[in-house]
């Protein structure tokens, strides 16, 4: 009977963190920084036992409320990165029925012959046409920088997604690290519980 609770005792101090008796409660990485600090933080403090590293469920719990945090906000980003490529969609769309709209003006005013009525007023053929094109300028460079904003949210976009693609599967590597940790103390703790037993 003193052999075991001597076993479960010192199985108990090895899987105790020696945070729980330091007087230090501070944990400032924890609760700031970037993700990549905040588990640095967690398995720098740590407490190694065997080739294991043992760690405060608060700490796992927190980290995971963090990265849950950070997901949400990536997902938000990324919704307003849609509404926004959306938007500049229907700018573009109705930017090019414009646009065709001033085409096929200019198609209709070629077709007059000595003068044009432009709004009301006569106007040369030179005239008219030098404004017409200065209107399809215009046009243009306003799609041109449609077109660049577009591609630039869309860059965004994919960056953001990757992002998060890479963000979810560190968390997924790192689950099924603590899983396996988990499970292996848990199959040693069996060992010796069998051990003890049969002894």
């Amino acid at each position: 009977m003193n052999k075991a609770l001597f076993r479960i005792s010192l199985l108990v101090i090895f899987l105790v963190p020696a945070r729980v008796f330091s007087q230090d409660t501070e944990k400032p990485s924890l609760n700031s920084g970037s993700l990549d600090s905040q588990f640095e933080y967690v398995i720098t403090k740590s407490s190694p036992y065997l080739e294991f590293r043992v760690v405060e469920e608060a700490w796992l719990k927190k980290l995971n409320s963090h990265v849950n945090d950070s997901i949400e906000k990536l997902r938000s980003e990324l919704s307003e990165y849609n509404s926004t490529i959306l938007k500049k969609d229907k700018d573009i769309q109705s930017l090019k029925l414009l646009l065709e709209n001033t085409k096929e003006e200019l198609n209709n005013s070629r077709k007059e012959k000595n003068s044009l009525n432009f709004f009301g007023i006569l106007m040369s053929k030179a005239a008219y046409n030098s404004l017409m094109f200065l209107i399809i300028a215009i046009l243009t460079g306003a799609l041109v920088i449609l077109i660049i904003a577009f591609k630039r949210s869309h860059v965004i976009t994919a960056n953001t997604r990757q992002d998060l693609e890479n963000t979810l599967k560190e968390f997924e590597e790192h689950r099924t690290r603590t899983r396996l940790r988990e499970e292996k103390i848990v199959r040693e703790y069996h060992y010796e519980l069998n051990k003890y037993k049969n002894s």
